[in-house]
């Protein structure tokens, strides 16, 4: 939807500001802004808004609400069902941050990623939910586990994206 920078590489761009103080200010109305912002995105957006399903990347740890999950509860238009619940990591200890491509999908491999059985997923079409795109790999393995578990379309959105991209 974004950079997170301005192309000066230090000045957040709008949105790149509102995730920074959601994410790590815990900043509620930064979260209320981030969700009417991709409310408002999905809903102009027919391939997004006409989905059956809404999913957040998931948390690193499985009891926490990461900023793709706390914009979700808080979107008001989107049609389809949230299934962020639905995929969890299991054993997810490694950071991605300093790994290459090639180590960040062994990293994901490794990390247990989790499809509950109780969600119908085929067929279904799903927007995938990030808040920050660095490399893309792990919204793309993520997506392709929910191909796997039977999903139609996978379409990722993501709120910033980084300068930074290994």
């Amino acid at each position: 939807m974004s950079l997170n920078f301005e192309t000066d590489g230090q000045t957040h761009t709008h949105i790149g500001q509102l995730a920074k103080s959601a994410k790590y200010d815990n900043d509620e109305n930064a979260v209320e802004e981030l969700a009417a912002v991709v409310d408002e995105f999905i809903g102009n957006n027919p391939l997004y808004a006409n989905a059956d399903y809404l999913c957040a990347v998931p948390p690193t740890k499985a009891d926490e609400k990461n900023l793709p999950v706390r914009i979700i509860e808080k979107l008001k238009n989107f049609k389809g069902s949230n299934v962020s619940d639905s995929i969890v990591w299991t054993s997810k200890t490694e950071s991605l941050k300093n790994a290459d491509g090639a180590d960040k999908l062994e990293i994901l491999k490794h990390s247990g990623l989790e499809i509950a059985e109780g969600v119908d997923f085929e067929g279904k079409n799903i927007v995938l939910l990030d808040d920050l795109y660095m490399s893309g790999i792990t919204l793309q393995y993520v997506a392709m586990r929910l191909k796997e578990a039977g999903a139609g379309k996978v379409y990722g959105l993501c709120l910033v994206k980084s300068f930074g991209n290994k």
